[in-house]
This record gives C-alpha cells, sequence and structure tokens, in this order.
C-alpha cells in the first residue's frame, strides 16, 4: 500500500511539472516554447542522428564513405602540394571551380564507384563538398599530422623557432616550428602551428608560445634554450625601436659612405665585430669546430671544451674531465682511413653517423 502510495504521488507531481511546463511554454515564439519542445525532442531518442544512421541501409551507408574518403583524398592532395580549395564561383556551369571541385570530379571520372555517388549523383543533403566540411577535414589532417610529429618527437628534447608576419588581410600571425633530433640522428623542423595574435607584446607572444606547446602536449621542461627564449621575447619590444632608428642611422651614413667608401667599410666591420659578444663568438666558433669537412680540418679542443662549460647543468667538473679524454680518442678514430666519418659534408652527416654508430649514447 506504501508503495502504491508513493507511486501515485510521483505521476500526479510528474503530470503537474508536466502542465507547468506547458502553461509557461506560452505562444509559439517564446523562448520557454522553445526550450519546451527542445526538451521533447532530447527526450524522443527514435529523432537523434545516430538512431538515424543506423536506420540508414547498407548501400547508403557504404556510398557515404566512398563520397567522404573521396573527398579526404582530394583534401589530402591539396594541401600537400598547397594548392587553394575555392573558386570564385563554384555552380556547375563555371569552368573555374579551382581545384577542390575539379579534383573531385577527376577523381569520380577515373574511379567508377567514385563517379557514381559524388557530387550531382550525391544526396543534396550528403555530398560532403561544402566549405564547412572542407574546412573541418583540414583541421582533421592538421590534428593527425600533429600527432604524427609528436609521436616521432618522442618526449625528446626540442627547440622552437617562431616567425611573426602579417597574413593576406594585414592580420598578425605567428608561425611556431619544432627543432628536434630524431632516432637516427637527423636534425628534423617541422610546423607546429599558426596562430592570429592580437597583441604582439613580449608577454602576450610567450603566453602563445607555451599555451600552443601545452594543446600539443609538449611539456615546456623539455625545451631547450628557455631563458634565451625568454630573453628574445623581453628584448623585442626595444628591438623594434632600435631598429627605427638604426634605419634613420643608416640613410644618414649611407651618404657618409659616398663620400668615403673605404673609411666608411672599415667602420662598419668593426662595428658588426663588436656586435658579437664574447659569448656568442665562443658558441659560433665552438660549433664551427665540430663541423666534419676535410676529416674534421677546423677541429679544436680547446674551443669545443670553452664551448660546454656553457652548458653547466650538463657538464659537470667530471663530465667535463671525460669530454676531454673522448675528444681525444674521437678526432683519432673519426680521421682513421676506414672511418664513417670520411667523407661527410656537413653538420646533418656527421648527426647522422653519429647516431648510426651509437657514439651519441657513449
Amino acid at each position: 500500500m506504501r508503495e502504491m502510495h508513493l507511486q501515485k504521488m510521483v505521476l500526479r507531481v510528474g503530470t503537474k511539472v508536466r502542465k507547468d511546463l506547458e502553461r509557461m511554454s506560452g505562444e509559439v515564439s517564446s523562448i520557454h516554447h522553445k526550450c519546451f519542445n527542445r526538451m521533447q525532442d532530447l527526450i524522443n531518442q527514435e529523432q537523434s542522428i545516430q538512431s538515424s544512421f543506423h536506420k540508414k541501409s547498407e548501400k547508403v551507408k557504404s556510398d557515404h564513405r566512398i563520397r567522404l574518403n573521396a573527398s579526404v583524398d582530394v583534401v589530402r592532395f591539396l594541401l600537400r602540394n598547397g594548392l587553394s580549395f575555392r573558386g570564385h564561383n563554384e555552380s556547375e556551369d563555371s569552368e573555374d571551380k579551382d581545384f577542390f571541385l575539379e579534383l573531385l570530379e577527376f577523381h569520380g571520372d577515373k574511379h567508377s564507384d567514385v563517379g557514381k555517388v559524388t557530387l550531382h549523383k550525391a544526396p543534396k543533403n550528403d555530398m560532403i563538398i561544402c566549405p564547412a566540411i572542407q574546412k573541418d577535414i583540414v583541421d582533421a589532417c592538421a590534428k593527425e599530422t600533429s600527432k604524427a610529429i609528436i609521436q616521432d618527437l618522442d618526449d625528446e628534447f626540442f627547440g622552437i623557432l617562431v616567425d611573426e608576419s602579417k597574413d593576406i588581410s594585414h592580420k598578425e600571425q605567428m608561425a611556431l616550428v619544432i627543432q628536434y633530433v630524431n632516432k637516427r640522428g637527423e636534425v628534423i623542423e617541422r610546423v607546429l602551428g599558426i596562430v592570429h595574435v592580437n597583441d604582439s607584446s613580449a608577454l602576450s607572444l610567450q603566453k602563445i608560445i607555451y599555451d600552443l606547446l601545452l594543446d600539443h602536449s609538449l611539456s615546456s621542461s623539455k625545451l631547450r634554450g628557455q631563458d634565451e627564449l625568454n630573453k628574445a621575447l623581453q628584448k623585442k619590444d626595444q628591438d623594434i625601436v632600435n631598429a627605427m632608428r638604426l634605419l634613420d642611422l643608416a640613410n644618414i651614413r649611407l651618404q657618409t659612405m659616398r663620400e668615403s667608401e673605404f673609411e666608411f667599410l672599415m667602420n662598419e666591420l668593426h662595428e658588426l665585430n663588436s656586435r658579437f659578444d664574447v659569448m656568442t663568438s665562443d658558441l659560433l666558433l665552438g660549433m664551427a669546430c665540430l663541423n666534419p669537412i676535410d676529416s674534421f680540418a677546423n677541429f679544436d679542443k680547446d674551443r669545443i671544451m670553452k664551448l660546454a662549460k656553457y652548458y653547466p647543468s650538463e657538464f659537470d667538473d667530471n663530465k667535463l674531465r671525460d669530454l676531454s679524454f673522448q675528444l681525444d680518442s674521437f678526432i683519432v678514430y673519426a680521421r682513421m682511413p676506414h672511418s664513417k666519418f670520411i667523407n661527410l659534408k656537413g653538420m646533418k652527416d656527421l648527426a647522422i653517423v653519429m647516431a648510426e654508430t651509437k657514439l651519441d649514447q657513449t
């Protein structure tokens, strides 16, 4: 009896709530009416997209997959070759639909199974060619490409290259490129993303960079050169002002050059030399000493050791002593007649051979 009484009470409350909702829905154009109808649609599972799709025949599903795969194939081709998607007039009788529709039509002509179900032979609500769908496919390709890049990086250390420029609509945008060494020892550079920036100040760009890395599950702790990045961003605003001043100075000094070319040139060379501080010079000279051309003709152990001292977090006193011994052994081995290090063309070749011989792990 108690359970029956409870059921009757629940039924009365439910009926009252339903009547209240119907009463509150008011006119057809009212917000309450629209919400009520949407609630009814949500309750009716028979109207869901998933239920509707499952009701389709296998033939309809197969045709849909063929159309989708054809559109994806065309998008991938256009992306790989950097071609435009759409033209100004994409009507059926247009002779300049641009590449997406033209290639899709060509794809259908060459493959009868595709041609039977695409473009004008497809249902009007399932052609899979509208700009929004093209953009969705492009976004999906971008995500899969980024995923492949991150997998190739394999949670190793990486560096970044950042370039800021304006697009065709004069909106500021920033491109972020990651640089890393893969398992074969090859130096790889890949574009990770391009984002529009509303504020090009140093702090704003720094936030955008770290947000973009976070979006791709990249830890900033694996980023090499963070100190240099922060300093560069902090100096960015001042560099713009300095650049404008240097431009004015250059115009004035160009006139001086006409009057005394040789003296001006010597002064310019002296100023250029002064712009490289000791640390920068040591870094450049140290890297040059590792160039494998002509059997490491520029090899200089002292300069390489000085280069290593700029990275105390990786080379403490014990590791510096080990490095000194390893460099002596390495140069003897590298210059042997049958060594794999003979006839290398540059730093890229050196990195590959180091990885192949596993000397990078010793």
